[in-house]
């Protein structure tokens, strides 16, 4: 598997590229607008990960103001080119695009009530332009992960992994020779496994298109993550391979109890 850290290192000259044409719209059609707060790259262009494939790629920009009301994308960047598309999308160069967040600044501030794909989101985005330092001062006071934060999500994907992978609830569905609904509870309780890495890291959660992917960039994980996890993700239909599947999430789970216990949360 090619690594994350592998892709930042092939896609720097591309990525630069990219930069330099939302650097530019932003400075010639977004800073001028001095009702606009400011402005915050996020996706894979400030991830550093971005590739314009076949497919063509979206830049995401996000646009912050006090009240919605104060721009009009339209006067501002030109006709939504995607309308079916929740954000409003303009072509900047080729087979490159702009999608258009507006956001107001109340939003931002309490962004740790959505969920944490949407907060995450925003914790990897970049701050492109800051006309009070108001947006600085956001991430420094609600994108921050307490100690606390850490323990208490923490143990909430440990609890939920125990649950699903019990042997009460593994009897019960073996029974019934139900395995669709036994790898059910097992891909939950993988994602649970996931998360918690970020958890433990002081992260928050991706959304799960990338869920497995990031979690081998995370610096506490047990050894040996990429074999545990091609384990734990195999579907099973009998019972021998169910039981496979189910040890390994087992080891995944010990391996979460132990850490919990090294850090004194249980």
């Amino acid at each position: 598997m090619k690594s994350f850290l592998d892709l930042l290192r092939e896609q720097k000259t591309e990525v630069s590229y990219l930069r330099s044409l939302i650097d530019t719209v932003v400075e010639r059609k977004v800073l001028p607008h001095k009702r606009i707060m400011g402005a915050l790259l996020t996706g894979s262009v400030s991830r550093g990960d971005a590739r314009v494939g076949p497919f063509g790629l979206f830049i995401d920009l996000v646009i912050v103001v006090r009240d919605r009301r104060d721009i009009d994308l339209t006067v501002l960047l030109g006709p939504d080119e995607k309308p079916a598309l929740p954000f409003h999308c303009i072509t900047i160069d080729g087979n490159i695009g702009l999608a258009v967040e507006v956001v107001e600044y109340l939003e931002l501030l309490e962004i740790r009530t959505k969920d944490e794909a949407t907060i995450y989101a925003k914790y990897e985005s970049t701050i492109l332009f800051d006309r009070e330092g108001l947006l600085k001062r956001w991430r420094e006071r609600v994108l921050v992960v307490s100690e606390e934060d850490i323990r208490k999500r923490s143990l909430t994907r440990l609890l939920r992994v125990g649950y699903l992978i019990g042997e009460y609830r593994m009897e019960k569905w073996e029974r019934r020779e139900a395995w669709a609904q036994l790898n059910q509870n097992m891909n939950e309780a993988c994602e649970c496994f996931c998360e918690f890495l970020y958890c433990i890291n002081g992260s928050f959660v991706p959304r799960k298109d990338w869920l497995v992917y990031l979690a081998f960039e995370q610096t506490n994980k047990p050894p040996a993550l990429e074999s545990l996890l091609d384990q734990m993700y195999t579907s099973a239909s009998d019972r021998e391979l169910v039981r496979r599947r189910h040890a390994a999430l087992v080891n995944a789970y010990e391996w979460m109890t132990n850490y919990s216990r090294m850090k004194g949360w249980s």
